[in-house]
């Protein structure tokens, strides 16, 4: 009989350790995937700041009466990654002048857009 409950107990142990490895995998796999919704989202942020900063940029050129469109594509480092950006100015049949800032950080976007009135410029 005693032999039987050795066996019993050796059987539960190995089977609470099978389950308590798979609760720990299971958790460290939530933790990694975290981790990368983290970082994407950092990055996501840091292009979106970058974004705001050139239209605000491309606000004041349009008040001293440059052209921000006119300017090339251009490649910034920021944070460990590499931004590239473009700035499109358009004048809307209203008199409106839209901005529009493309920056695109590896394989995604964010785009940002605003009006500015004709009399910004002036």
């Amino acid at each position: 009989m005693l032999r039987n409950e050795k066996a019993m107990t050796i059987i539960e142990v190995i089977v609470a350790l099978a389950i308590l490895s798979i609760v720990i995998v299971g958790t460290l796999n939530m933790f990694k995937f975290s981790f990368s919704i983290l970082s994407s989202t950092e990055k996501e942020n840091l292009a979106l700041y970058f974004a705001q900063e050139k239209l605000e940029e491309a606000k004041v050129k349009i008040k001293e009466g440059i052209d921000p469109s006119k300017e090339k594509t251009e490649v910034a480092l920021r944070e460990n990654f590499e931004i590239n950006y473009q700035v499109e100015s358009i004048i809307l049949d209203s008199g409106l002048r839209e901005l529009k800032v493309t920056v695109d950080y590896g394989p995604e976007k964010v785009v940002l857009k605003t009006r500015v009135g004709t009399d910004y410029a002036q």
